[in-house]
């Protein structure tokens, strides 16, 4: 059994005994979209303040964090060549346009890359170092 039908049937599990809840699947009936129980998510944040993880805006930023996770439509300046700042990223979400190429040269730790939606036409050579990359999406591009 493949590590993406084992996670599903977890997943699952959660969602029978309520865990997440309004469950909205795509068209393969793949879960899609969900919403996290009250409970579960307060655990969740509570777990996550052990670990060093945090949620960056575009205000704030914390370069003592281990793993950070940022999910902005255009937050480029960021993981420009000439920035470091960004080391510790873990996973990198794009959605919509990308403005210019971007270098994974100090990114070595990104395991998830998710270019949804960008239009690339080119893809930086670096990304080929990214040796703890685990999932690369480049649907709709």
């Amino acid at each position: 059994m493949e590590m993406e039908n084992v996670g599903n049937d977890i997943f699952q599990i959660l969602v029978s005994n309520s865990l997440f809840q309004d469950v909205k699947r795509d068209e393969y009936g793949y879960i899609a979209r969900c919403n996290m129980h009250d409970l579960v998510h307060d655990l969740a944040l509570s777990l996550s303040k052990h670990e060093n993880l945090c949620l960056v805006t575009v205000d704030h930023y914390s370069k003592d964090n281990l793993r950070i996770n940022i999910s902005f439509k255009k937050l480029i300046s960021m993981v420009k060549k000439e920035n470091k700042t960004a080391r510790p990223l873990h996973t990198l979400f794009f959605k919509g346009e990308v403005e210019s190429i971007i270098s994974f040269q100090y990114l070595k730790c990104l395991r998830i890359l998710k270019f949804n939606g960008c239009k690339l036409t080119k893809i930086d050579n670096s990304i080929g170092e990214l040796v703890h990359l685990r999932y690369l999406d480049l649907s709709n591009t």
